[in-house]
């Protein structure tokens, strides 16, 4: 029930910020939900009652009204996606068929997934080493304050954020 209630906030969304794209659209959602309740209480899995993960409540819960003004928006063009195509080894008429139109993956590119600007990732560790993921985020808020803050569960994998602030 979730798409129909989100696809309705989008299209509130773009009427509020007509020139918004899409992806900036989908960032101020994400960006913005919470991840437990007024009350500070986690959103509850309801399947095994008990505190949710992020792979099962995703961003969380959407605010509408937090969303509007998101401050930071991570924003994305179609060559973005195209890039990601070719990241996934789609050959050109793959990504003629899905874009209708014409693009070449450059040969001598180097394409990764994980360099999609995408407000959340993922990081499989196979092995000890380092792993660099870059974000950029845009303001669409006017002047501000930026901080950061990033915690992990485990103690065995350190984050680094740069510029801090």
């Amino acid at each position: 029930m979730s798409c129909p209630h989100v696809s309705g906030l989008a299209a509130l969304l773009k009427s509020v910020h007509p020139q918004w794209s899409p992806a900036a659209i989908r960032s101020a959602l994400m960006t913005t939900a919470y991840k437990s309740y007024k009350d500070g209480k986690q959103i509850i899995d309801i399947a095994t009652v008990t505190p949710s993960t992020p792979l099962g409540h995703g961003a969380g819960h959407v605010s509408p009204t937090m969303a509007t003004n998101p401050g930071l928006i991570y924003d994305l063009t179609a060559v973005d996606y195209l890039d990601f195509l070719c990241a996934m080894d789609y050959t050109a008429s793959d990504i003629e068929i899905l874009s209708r139109r014409n693009y070449t993956c450059d040969p001598s590119k180097t394409y990764s997934v994980a360099d999609l600007n995408y407000p959340s990732f993922a990081v499989y560790v196979d092995v000890a080493g380092e792993y660099k993921y870059t974000r950029t985020v845009t303001s669409v808020g006017g002047a501000g304050t930026y901080s950061v803050k990033v915690t992990s569960e485990t103690t065995t994998v350190k984050i680094l954020v740069e510029p801090r602030f």
